[in-house]
């Protein structure tokens, strides 16, 4: 069992979730490599709370089919072939809370996720550490102060992260609005789009050598940004800060 905690709730994550039964929809993007562009719970067949696991691999189309685990579909035979490195846009079917969802787990072979594709789901999120890169509103609606209790975001140094069980803090979701310094989490990859917006009580932030994904930060009040390693290689979007 993990233990993951937002501020001073602690919510017990299970190793291995109970599956529920997903809808999904396979589009082929190159070579053995999919996106998923839609996926849902199913209304039918989930009497019993559980989680959403992602598969890791399938084959393009369109399924019904319980997942027993990370990638293994039961009613489909073997490992299908393409593996699954993207979430489209919008790709969570806003009805899924509805369905006995206690939580989401994405797969270790995900690298994007496209926008607003979870920010309905109101539930909690394990993000791997594959992940490269976000689209806006990917977890969260830039119109939020902070999390949903929910989402069991892990709070560390004044702020909130999503993450898995090696490492709880691979995204940064949002700045604590009451705290007067920040300080990012060496482990954290990427930063959400306005995770430090109208943040007014702190004066500096400095991002960790392992960022790699940076989304536009929002209005951000005279804080001063440093970067831990100023020759390092990020992935910025349109309108974030520089390391200059």
């Amino acid at each position: 069992m993990s233990l993951f905690g937002f501020g001073k709730k602690k919510t017990v994550v299970p190793s291995e979730p109970k599956p529920l039964r997903i809808y999904y929809t396979i589009l082929r993007t190159q070579g053995n490599e999919a996106e998923i562009t839609r996926i849902s719970t199913s209304s039918s067949g989930n009497t019993i709370p559980g989680w959403m696991v992602i598969p890791d691999h399938a084959d393009p189309g369109t399924f019904n089919e319980y997942v027993r685990g990370h990638g293994h579909a039961e009613g489909g035979g073997e490992k299908s072939s393409c593996k699954i490195v993207s979430i489209a846009y919008n790709a969570l079917s806003a009805g899924c809370s509805s369905h006995n969802l206690l939580g989401i787990v994405i797969p270790e072979t995900v690298r994007e996720i496209g926008a607003h594709a979870f920010w309905q789901a109101g539930t909690k999120i394990l993000v791997p550490d594959s992940l490269q890169a976000i689209g806006n509103d990917a977890f969260i609606s830039s119109s939020e102060k902070k999390p949903s209790l929910d989402l069991a975001a892990n709070y560390y140094e004044g702020a909130y992260y999503l993450g898995n069980e090696r490492n709880p803090y691979v995204l940064l979701l949002r700045v604590d609005y009451n705290a007067t310094a920040c300080t990012i989490h060496p482990d954290t990859k990427i930063l959400h789009d306005h995770a430090f917006n109208r943040w007014s009580n702190g004066s500096q932030l400095t991002i960790p050598a392992k960022v790699r994904f940076i989304g536009e930060p929002g209005n951000m009040y005279n804080i001063r940004v440093t970067f831990e390693d100023p020759y390092g290689w990020w992935t910025l979007d349109n309108n974030s800060f520089d390391a200059s």
